[in-house]
């Protein structure tokens, strides 16, 4: 039996500390941090940078944002402690972008949510392992964990530097950077694996709602073997493109002529929540609006990178149609379309599993978008 070590890989020592080994013989995986992370370069759990949004909701007044930088314990045990409000509810959603040990130490010792919450934000590796590793837990375990996970996928233009490199990584998270290549060229647009958590408590006086993801992509760092290893580069974190569509109805976006940025998740969220939380059917009894903006972001962002890849598929077929000239489409350039159009078809196929979708077709957008679940 694996004996729990005083302070846990995940938080401080302290009274939720004790609750993390507690829950470690139930749950294996609190024991140790992802083993993915051991081998990539990048910033250490102990010492990444959290930025938060905390939006606060009271009746008949716009929601108030406060934005804080490199956030500190300190401040926010403090910031915590004062959250009583007398003779009305009290409603807050805690946005942060990135997490640490420490900040999640001050939110544990607070709300005392499960710690596999954290845990699952920190890791890299996928639910189901395909090397089938001890201690992975099962798909079916999804619907009874205490949170909501969004995993999701932003588009990235690489610089010229980066272009052909298979094994990239963001640097602060040390999320993997997927790479795709048609008719033999590698592509200059790859997609970044994000990670969305959602945790929530209604009490009889409001509700707390807390979110994390994480932050823009600002660097990237090359992980696979070689004399460039572990060289960082900046990228441009302007979106693809302009980025997703936006889902709110027309009628809205002309009336309000604004926008959300694009740049993040944690900037999106906070915008359509500061601007559009009282949106007819929306209500402010319960954190569901929380949840429901920012799984209207991640159907937005699966769409177009779903709309990135099918234009990619369309482009390695274009060589090996009927009607194209096969002069000089030897054995060996067929078998490498083909790989390249098997391989954005599978990407299409995840997308589709993800989101319960029949068929990875334009189709389905307006239903994803349009459901108010």
């Amino acid at each position: 039996m694996i004996q729990p070590p005083d302070e846990s890989w995940l938080v401080r020592k302290s009274p939720y500390n004790d609750y993390v080994n507690d829950l470690a013989s139930s749950n294996p995986r609190l024991h140790r941090p992802d083993s993915e992370q051991k081998h990539l370069p990048g910033v250490s759990w102990d010492s990444r940078v959290v930025n938060s949004r905390i939006v606060t909701f009271r009746d008949g007044e716009r929601p108030n944002v406060s934005i804080s930088t490199a956030v500190k314990p300190d401040s926010l045990s403090e910031f915590l402690a004062r959250r009583d409000l007398v003779g009305e509810p009290l409603r807050r959603a805690y946005i942060f972008e990135g997490m640490n040990k420490d900040v999640a130490t001050v939110l544990g010792n607070h709300f005392w949510m499960n710690p596999s919450f954290f845990m699952e934000y920190h890791r890299t590796a996928s639910t189901v392992s395909k090397k089938a590793r001890c201690n992975e837990i099962l798909a079916t375990s999804l619907a009874t964990q205490p949170y909501i996970s969004l995993p999701y996928r932003n588009l990235v233009a690489l610089p010229s530097e980066l272009i052909g490199y298979f094994g990239l990584n963001c640097s602060a998270t040390r999320r993997k950077i997927e790479i795709t290549r048609f008719n033999g060229e590698f592509d200059s647009v790859a997609y970044v694996k994000r990670k969305c958590l959602i945790w929530s408590n209604v009490r009889d006086d409001g509700w707390d709602c807390i979110v994390i993801c994480d932050p823009p992509l600002d660097h990237i760092t090359i992980r696979q073997e070689g004399p460039s290893k572990g060289l960082v580069y900046k990228v441009n974190s302007k979106p693809v493109a302009g980025g997703y569509v936006d889902f709110l109805p027309t009628n809205l976006q002309s009336q309000r002529r604004q926008v959300s940025p694009r740049t993040s998740l944690a900037q999106d969220l906070c915008f359509y929540l500061e601007n559009y939380s009282t949106l007819p059917g929306l209500t402010l009894e319960s954190p569901d609006l929380v949840l429901l903006f920012a799984r209207k972001i991640v159907a937005s962002l699966y769409s177009r990178h779903l709309d990135h890849v099918h234009q990619a598929v369309i482009r390695s077929q274009v060589p090996m149609r009927r009607h194209s000239d096969f002069t000089g489409l030897d054995l060996a350039t067929v078998e490498a379309n083909w790989s390249s159009c098997q391989t954005l078809e599978s990407d299409c196929t995840s997308i589709a599993t993800t989101w319960s979708i029949r068929s990875p077709r334009c189709a389905f957008l307006s239903n994803v978008l349009i459901s108010p679940k």
